[in-house]
């Protein structure tokens, strides 16, 4: 299984500070480096400032996702692609 994540960190963790979903921007930071660290084919990315860089990322690794999720073919294994 491979699993990766992109995210701006700092935009995200105040984002949650000030939602109420996190106490302190720390902790994301703290989730991404153990959601990394846990498994070899586990990646939490920061793309760092900017609008929409998470996205870019997203588009820049759709072709080589999408193609896949197409039934039928030789090889295939369950896959999922989710965005938010």
């Amino acid at each position: 299984m491979f699993a990766t994540c992109y995210a701006n960190l700092d935009g995200l963790g105040k984002a949650m500070v000030r939602d109420g979903s996190l106490d302190n921007e720390n902790t994301l930071k703290a989730f991404a480096a153990g959601f990394t660290q846990s498994k070899s084919t586990f990646d939490f990315v920061d793309v760092g400032r900017g609008k929409e860089r998470a996205d870019n990322k997203l588009k820049g690794k759709a072709p080589d996702l999408l193609p896949s999720l197409h039934p039928g073919r030789a090889g295939d294994e369950h896959r999922e692609v989710l965005f938010g």
